[in-house]
């Protein structure tokens, strides 16, 4: 299915992504990217450079090109075609980049209703995008049901139980706790 390379600009950041336009389109969705290191067709580079190709955004832009629906999807700030540097990108850079890719897709779809579709992280911001009215609708795709401190501190908790004995071992010598420190940079 091929799609058209845009690039529109967040903050100064050039943002890389594809644009697949619908015959008789009838709306046009943003497809947001959660928070992983993955491009925007969802498939992310392994260690030693190899490519994992899950595609599942590639697939999500083509069955809504068959029903109508044009779609936008772009790689994060540091990721794939994207300037910027992914580390240093928080949560307010990619709240701005979904708005900055709206943007754009509301210029180029001119009238078309305009619908959120989120993964992961990437399901508050669409839902932010519907609260503030920006869509017609928004699909929120595996997102998180409680507060994300909650998220984080389970998450947290099942990796410090997994944790190889040498690992744990390093942790107990340095007199490290990651469950009682996890938070410290969230709470200030």
């Amino acid at each position: 299915m091929p799609g058209e390379e845009v690039t529109f600009y967040s903050g100064g950041c050039a943002i890389a992504g594809t644009f697949t336009e619908a015959a008789d389109p009838v709306a046009a969705a943003l497809l947001i990217p959660g928070g992983s290191k993955s491009d925007r067709n969802s498939d992310a580079r392994l260690p030693g450079g190899r490519m994992l190709r899950i595609g599942v955004d590639k697939a999500i832009a083509g069955a809504l090109a068959g029903a109508g629906v044009g779609a936008l999807r772009y790689d994060k700030r540091g990721v794939g075609a994207s300037g910027g540097e992914y580390l240093r990108a928080g949560m307010d850079d990619r709240r701005a980049d979904a708005r900055a890719a709206l943007g754009w897709l509301a210029a180029r779809t001119g009238g078309l209703p305009l619908l959120a579709i989120g993964h992961s992280e990437g399901a508050w911001y669409a839902a932010e995008l519907a609260a503030d009215h920006a869509v017609a609708g928004a699909v929120l795709l595996a997102c998180g049901a409680r507060p994300a401190e909650e998220i984080l501190s389970w998450q947290t908790e099942m990796t410090a139980a997994r944790l190889p004995a040498t690992v744990r071992g390093i942790l107990k010598i340095t007199r490290t706790d990651i469950l009682r420190t996890r938070f410290r940079w969230v709470r200030r």
